[in-house]
C-alpha cells in the first residue's frame, strides 16, 4: 500500500492499513507531523507485522549506497564531520537531508543539538508551490560516535552538497555527482588529491530500489533500509531545530520529551483550500 497524502494524514492511514492486514506500506515523506503520531504508526505496524518503508529516496540512490560503503570501509579514515547544504526548508525538503546525514553518520540519533529556524515573518525567495508553507533554518548536531554535523537549508541556495570530512580524506556528494579526495600520504603537507569515484555499471532508480527493498523486507521479515525508526529520527531533528530556536537557540538533548510538538508548517488555508507559498508570504495564489 502506498500512502501519498499530505503528512497530516499519514498516521491514521498507516494505522488503518496495518490493522486491516496490509503486509507492506510505502509512505511518502515527510513521515508525519509529530513524534506521538510517528510512534503510533511504528507500534501499529509492529503489532500487525506490517513492513513500513518511507520514501527518503536518497537511501536508495546507488551513489549514496556506494558512498556509505566507502565510509564503512575507511576510505577517508575516521569520519569527523558532515556538512549538508540544500535549497529548501526544514520540513518538506529538509527531511531528506536530515535522514541522509543520519544515514552517513551511522544511523544513531545525535546526543544533542542547537538550532535556528527562520523568522516566519521574513519573506524568503521561493518558487511558488502548492505544497505548503515551511521555514528554513540551520542546525548543529553532535552524535554519540563523535561525528559533528551542520545542516543548512535555505531557499536561495544554488544547489545541494553534503560534505563528509574524515581524517584521511573528503567525500563530497553534490548536485552533479560524488567526488572523492584522499590525503597524499607521501607528502608532509598531507594535501588532498582527487581520486576517481568508483564506477558502477548497474544503476537502479532510487525509488525503485526502495520499493524492491520493501518487497524483500516483507518476504524476510527484516526492517526496510528506510523505515519508520529512521524516518522518526529525521523528524525528531526537524522538531528539535524549531524547539531550540523558539527557546533562544539553546542546547537540546535528545530524545525530545515533547512528543506532541509540530513543525510550523501548514499545507492548507483555514478554509481548507490549497495554500500557495509565495515570495510575499501572504498565501495568495501565484499569478497565472
Amino acid at each position: 500500500m502506498a500512502i501519498v497524502s499530505p503528512p497530516d494524514f499519514h498516521a491514521p492511514q498507516a494505522v488503518d492499513c496495518a490493522q486491516s492486514g496490509v503486509k507492506g506500506i510505502f509512505c511518502e515523506k515527510p513521515f508525519t507531523t509529530n513524534l506521538a503520531l510517528a510512534d503510533r504508526m511504528i507500534a501499529s505496524c509492529r503489532e500487525s507485522g506490517t513492513r513500513l518503508a518511507v520514501n527518503h529516496t536518497r537511501r536508495g540512490d546507488p551513489l549514496i549506497l556506494r558512498s556509505r560503503r566507502l565510509l564503512d570501509e575507511g576510505d577517508i579514515g575516521q569520519v569527523l564531520s558532515i556538512v549538508a547544504t540544500w535549497p529548501g526548508r526544514l520540513f518538506l525538503s529538509g527531511t531528506h537531508w536530515f535522514d541522509l546525514v543520519n544515514y552517513l553518520a551511522g544511523d544513531s540519533p545525535p546526543a544533542w543539538i542547537m538550532g535556528h529556524s527562520e523568522d516566519p515573518e521574513i519573506s524568503m525567495v521561493a518558487i511558488p508551490t502548492q505544497r505548503g508553507r515551511d521555514l528554513g533554518g540551520t542546525l548543529y548536531a553532535v552524535y554519540p560516535n563523535g561525528i559533528r554535523a551542520f545542516f543548512n537549508g535555505r531557499d536561495s541556495h544554488a544547489g545541494y552538497r553534503v560534505e563528509v570530512n574524515g581524517t584521511q580524506g573528503v567525500l563530497s556528494i553534490e548536485t552533479t555527482g560524488v567526488r572523492l579526495w584522499k590525503t597524499n600520504a607521501g607528502s608532509v603537507f598531507r594535501e588532498l588529491l582527487e581520486h576517481p569515484f568508483p564506477q558502477m555499471m548497474h544503476h537502479t532508480a532510487p525509488m525503485v530500489y526502495l520499493l524492491e527493498d520493501l518487497l524483500e523486507a516483507m518476504e524476510t521479515g527484516r526492517e526496510p533500509l528506510s523505515n519508520g525508526i529512521t524516518a522518526r529520527n529525521a523528524l525528531e531533528l526537524i522538531l528539535a531545530t524549531h524547539d531550540s530556536s523558539r527557546r533562544g537557540n539553546v542546547k537540546i538533548h535528545l530524545p525530545l520529551q515533547d512528543r506532541e510538538m509540530r513543525p510550523p508548517f501548514r499545507w492548507q488555508n483555514p478554509d481548507g483550500s490549497t495554500f500557495y507559498s509565495t515570495s510575499t508570504g501572504d498565501g495568495s495564489p501565484p499569478p497565472r
